[in-house]
């Protein structure tokens, strides 16, 4: 085996998080995802619950297994989820900031409404007990009080007008009768392929970073399409 996608389960409000891991089964690792780190250092590994979903025997099917399991349990969209990423190699392109944003007020609200139950309240005072007497290093607290422009971080927030961004690049999709499109940005052949081919983001994406043929899951086995999609040169 080479590796393994996973779901980590939070067992207070129910939240989940879907991800992939080499070698073999680690009942220590939850997963690294920004929003899942947050909620385990927020209550702890204790209140969380990690098991296999898939197994895979390369890297390629590995990639290839997460991006399914993410797809088929909408795990990007729903606000019952901490994933913000598609999977596959490196995670591929994560949401867009405004995407981000809906993503966490969603979370947001339902977080809100859990602690708004008896077991949410329980959860809050819990929270509020193992804190009391907490203190923070030098460091933590001159980062925490470094807002704005005095801020290490201020003024790198990352865009796409640099033209050697993948998102202003040209983009090319080849279908299996030979049909090529060519787009001006890769923006216009992710929506074109959404639109006609009914693939997503995410798919489309694996196959320009990994240059492997498009393929389908049928009962969990792999069906090769052939579609190919690659970057132009300016």
């Amino acid at each position: 085996m080479f590796g393994y996608v996973y779901i980590t389960t939070n067992l207070i409000n129910g939240m989940a998080y879907v991800g992939k891991h080499k070698g073999e089964f680690d009942p220590t690792y939850y997963g690294s995802g920004k929003l899942l780190r947050r909620a385990l250092n927020k209550h702890g590994r204790e209140s969380f619950y990690i098991q296999i979903l898939d197994t895979a025997d390369t890297e390629a099917d590995l990639n290839e297994l997460e991006i399914f399991w993410i797809d088929s349990l909408c795990c990007v969209e729903d606000a019952r989820y901490y994933n913000i990423m598609p999977g596959g190699h490196g995670g591929l392109v994560p949401l867009t900031e405004e995407g981000l944003a809906t993503k966490r007020l969603r979370i947001s609200e339902r977080v809100n409404n859990f602690y708004a139950t008896p077991r949410g309240e329980a959860e809050r005072e819990r929270l509020r007990i193992s804190k009391t007497g907490m203190k923070y290093s030098k460091e933590v607290n001159k980062k925490k009080g470094s807002p704005g422009k005095a801020h290490n971080n201020y003024g790198n927030k990352r865009g796409y007008k640099d033209d050697n961004h993948p998102k202003n690049k040209r983009m090319q999709i080849v279908l299996p009768n030979g049909e090529e499109h060519i787009f001006s940005c890769a923006k216009f052949g992710i929506k074109w392929a959404k639109e006609n081919l009914d693939m997503g983001r995410g798919t489309l994406l694996n196959i320009i970073y990994t240059q492997q043929p498009y393929f389908t899951w049928i009962n969990k086995k792999k069906h090769l399409i052939g579609l190919t999609a690659t970057y132009l040169e300016s």
